[in-house]
């Protein structure tokens, strides 16, 4: 996908998810999220005519010490989620899964932009 400005996926997130970098989060999420939805079509599985829209994205950073991943996600148009975003955490822990990263009943801590923290795990 080419993203006007951006050009690289690392490029994409900037050096890390956290305040000091809060405008330009939002920036790149927006360019990526108007990106998307001009060159893709979104259908919801559903088929909800409603929800073919993309909400946000969600930039991760892997190098943190004591948690999996430190997370922000730009929703809507340019708001910034506090949390690490239960969505945002499910997902990882998703993909962290069906890479074999991830056990079922394994710790999986995720961190917010400001540091708060999600402690979840797979039940099943």
């Amino acid at each position: 996908m080419k993203v006007p400005g951006i050009s690289d996926r690392r490029a994409a997130a900037g050096s890390s998810a956290d305040p000091a970098h809060y405008g330009a989060i939002i920036d790149r999420g927006m360019r990526i999220k108007r990106a998307v939805t001009d060159q893709y079509r979104i259908v919801h599985p559903d088929g909800d005519e409603d929800l073919n829209f993309l909400y946000g994205t969600i930039f991760v950073s892997r190098r943190h010490e004591g948690v999996h991943s430190r997370n922000v996600c730009v929703f809507a148009e340019g708001e910034v989620d506090r949390s690490p975003t239960g969505t945002g955490c499910s997902a990882r822990m998703a993909v962290l899964h069906a890479k074999g990263q991830l056990a079922v009943g394994e710790a999986f801590i995720g961190r917010s932009i400001i540091g708060s923290e999600f402690h979840c795990r797979i039940d099943s």
